[in-house]
């Protein structure tokens, strides 16, 4: 079996590395780039969960039809700053794949935390 070495978000696990992001300086804990180590990590930015969030919700719109919108976890479907920066064709196609009930569920389960 062959290691699929393609560029991706994979965990940044080594303590006390900050963000790459300028002006950031939250802890990273993703890395961008290919994950075969070690000499990939030196050509990987790391981004923080904010920043990593960021760069999700704002995917240029010639690169959203590569999303797999089946598997978008139903936390980020119902996190406001996350979906404010999402046009609003994506969005509207997003919330046609979720059923109903599960999106209803986790709003009742935010509001009573």
């Amino acid at each position: 079996m062959t290691k699929d070495n393609r560029a991706c978000f994979y965990p940044q696990t080594y303590p006390d590395n900050f963000c790459d992001t300028l002006n950031c300086r939250n802890t990273a804990t993703w890395f961008i780039g290919r994950p075969d180590p070690p000499e990939s990590m030196r050509c990987s930015q790391r981004v923080c969960e904010q920043c990593a969030r960021d760069i999700l919700s704002r995917l240029p719109e010639p690169l959203t039809h590569f999303l797999d919108l089946n598997n978008l976890p139903i936390e980020l479907l119902c996190d406001m700053e996350f979906l404010k920066n999402i046009p609003s064709e994506l969005l509207t196609a997003i919330l046609k794949l979720v059923p109903e009930h599960e999106l209803k569920h986790e709003l009742e389960t935010r509001k009573s935390k």
